[in-house]
């Protein structure tokens, strides 16, 4: 290990211990099993495949790899192909001054696709992840691919187990929104996700990075009727908190608490949380697949990018209406408010 875990019961350093980590100080312990940490017991669950198919693929995984073992599972699946091979989501490293003496956190690292590329161009990095079946396959995934720098940690980023200023980047890919569905529905997402982001920003060093991967909670494809990627819900990201709520219990069952921002609410988020060097930047399509990551203050690399897709995408009728508000909002320098997603590295400067 490259950082000294600490414990969740009182903070003291933690040493290794018969094959688990157990506290100098209070004597808690935290087994490791098949390289995975385990600060956590929940039985929470989240994936895209249901718990059978998941003890599946890992067991073929083992048996003919994990790439054969995907390809064979999702052939037929293109989406779910994509969401687990595709690394493209993690091209945004290449805006930022990577090195091998960097030490990076991937916050919800789920298949690997961006703990795994990033892995190969740092010093070492932690995946957390609070399903316990998606780090076997990350893990099975790294061993496969001969990357030996990434620790597994089963645990939570509200209730984690490393110390302060350790990190030199930290990733919060597609996770953000999510962190307000974290246990009982008393404290408001907003809280929630505010305190996930004070707490990246004491878990980085002075100068660290933060990248943020997200949606635009007023971006235009859901303007023109797109549903909602969190909840399925069409209009529902720039309602009301509490019209939003009463759609999602009516239409769902449950509150509306997979909060998105525009991109001041995003400022706001994280200037809130001590970060005040942000920058923006626009994926395209979206941070989930980026074919080309830009600057939206550059409107002539803008243009061509969208005068590009228009023509080499399938002409679906909303991607094609899509990208014509695009060109309009691009013309006119309105794209930033727009964009479907952002990229947002953010940079911690100094002591705050």
């Amino acid at each position: 290990m490259i950082i000294d875990f600490s414990c969740l019961h009182c903070e003291s350093k933690l040493v290794l211990d018969m094959g688990s980590l157990k506290c100098e100080k209070c004597s808690h312990s935290y087994p490791i099993i098949d390289g995975i940490h385990y600060f956590s017991k929940s039985n929470f669950y989240y994936s895209d495949l249901d718990t059978n198919k998941m003890d599946s693929l890992i067991t073929d995984c083992l048996e003919v790899g994990w790439e054969r073992a995907v390809f064979n599972k999702f052939q037929n699946d293109p989406f779910v192909l994509r969401i687990i091979t595709d690394e493209t989501r993690a091209d945004w490293q290449y805006l930022l001054p990577i090195n091998k003496e960097m030490i990076a956190l991937d916050i919800g690292a789920g298949w690997g696709t961006i703990s795994i590329p990033l892995a190969r161009n740092i010093k070492h990095l932690y995946a957390l992840e609070g399903t316990l079946d998606r780090l076997q396959f990350l893990n099975i995934r790294a061993d496969q691919q001969n990357i030996n720098n990434i620790t597994s940690v089963y645990a939570d980023i509200l209730n984690h187990p490393f110390p302060k200023g350790g990190f030199d980047l930290i990733s919060f890919n597609g996770v953000l929104e999510w962190v307000g569905m974290d246990g009982e529905n008393v404290v408001d997402p907003k809280e929630k996700q505010l305190q996930a982001l004070k707490i990246a920003f004491d878990l980085l060093k002075e100068d660290g990075y933060l990248y943020i991967g997200i949606e635009n909670s007023q971006g235009i494809k859901y303007v023109l009727g797109e549903p909602d990627d969190h909840t399925g819900i069409k209009y529902i990201t720039y309602l009301d908190r509490t019209e939003a709520n009463e759609i999602s219990n009516k239409t769902k069952g449950y509150p509306y608490r997979t909060y998105t921002y525009s991109k001041k609410g995003y400022e706001e988020l994280l200037n809130g949380a001590g970060f005040c060097d942000i920058s923006f930047y626009y994926p395209d399509p979206d941070y989930k697949q980026i074919e080309s990551l830009h600057d939206l203050k550059d409107s002539n690399v803008s243009m061509y990018i969208n005068d590009t897709n228009r023509y080499l995408r399938p002409s679906w009728h909303l991607d094609e209406r899509v990208s014509d508000m695009e060109r309009l909002f691009i013309q006119s320098n309105n794209l930033w408010d727009y964009a479907a997603s952002y990229s947002i590295i953010a940079r911690k400067v100094g002591n705050k």
